[in-house]
């Protein structure tokens, strides 16, 4: 029960976190990267993998991405997403999702493996794509990569040659909401269709689309420099869905409380690292979670660990 309770917790608070060059008071978004968004972009989300790296949180939960078969397509590809991936971007129109990637890249290598796996090539613009049915990822050089909808990779690539990409100004102004100093962090209108899709449409978890479909608008940014620090507001499309947001989080946070036991207080310290203020339509959710209690979350959540 408390493993979903903190589950649910931080996948709403990142959901909630889900202009045509850099706005020098947001986060900090690769420029070329920044050009292939589409421009009717209903959200964005971005990873500073870099950063993120170097962070003592990644270093500590960082571990478990790995694994025998990246360390296989590691050595296969010369690629090694782990590693080579400087910055990621996800891009949604509220139809198709695009995947952008700058880094260091195999491009032959990889196309080469992916051909062998049952992917088919095609040609767009002179441009190389590697199609699995109605996805495809294209290399566009070798430290830039696009994969989603094959119709979204093809915009991706229109927008590179022919212009028109960059990021909408209603985004724009939503990010500055967002910390900059944020590694990860996501700006949306509405319940995004990768979102949608895998929350199901039955069942407990049926409520948080419910709960995500009252959101106006939402931002959120993650720093793990020292801890996990949440920053999200989350614009209610009435005041009545705001509040009914604000008290389903402080609802969730006390059914957490409640099912902490004496013997780990370190739990207790988790919940209480979580603040839910309200102000007209406006949810602001902020968590800033110390190091030493994500070392212990995360020895419980290792495979095997167990909860006590």
């Amino acid at each position: 029960m408390r493993f979903r309770a903190i589950s649910c917790l931080l996948l709403l608070g990142l959901s909630f976190a889900g202009c045509r060059s850099r706005a020098p008071e947001t986060v900090k978004i690769d420029e070329g990267l920044a050009k292939l968004v589409p421009q009717d972009a209903v959200m964005l989300a971005g990873t500073r993998m870099e950063e993120v790296r170097a962070t003592a949180a990644y270093k500590l939960w960082g571990n478990d991405a790995d694994s025998s078969a990246i360390d296989r397509f590691a050595r296969d590809t010369g690629f090694d997403p782990r590693k080579d991936i400087r910055e990621l971007l996800v891009a949604s129109d509220g139809q198709d999702t695009v995947f952008l990637a700058r880094g260091a890249f195999s491009p032959a290598k990889l196309e080469k493996l992916l051909a062998e796996q049952g992917a088919r090539k095609s040609a767009h613009r002179g441009q190389t794509l590697i199609n699995n049915g109605e996805w495809s990822v294209a290399f566009l050089d070798a430290t830039t990569a696009a994969a989603g909808a094959t119709r979204a990779v093809q915009s991706a690539i229109d927008r590179r040659q022919q212009g028109g990409g960059g990021i909408p100004v209603m985004l724009v102004t939503r990010m500055k909401a967002i910390p900059k100093d944020s590694q990860l962090w996501i700006v949306t209108f509405g319940l995004s269709p990768a979102l949608a899709k895998a929350i199901p449409e039955r069942g407990n978890m049926s409520n948080l689309r419910r709960l995500l479909s009252m959101v106006e608008s939402a931002s959120a940014g993650v720093d793990l420099r020292s801890g996990f620090s949440l920053n999200a507001d989350a614009v209610g499309r009435t005041a009545e869905d705001a509040k009914f947001i604000h008290d389903a989080f402080r609802g969730l946070v006390g059914m957490g409380r409640l099912t902490v036991p004496d013997n780990e207080p370190e739990m207790l310290r988790f919940y209480d690292a979580i603040g839910i203020t309200q102000k007209e339509r406006t949810v602001r959710l902020q968590a800033a979670v110390p190091m030493d209690v994500l070392e212990k979350l995360a020895a419980k959540m290792r495979p095997g660990a167990g909860w006590k």
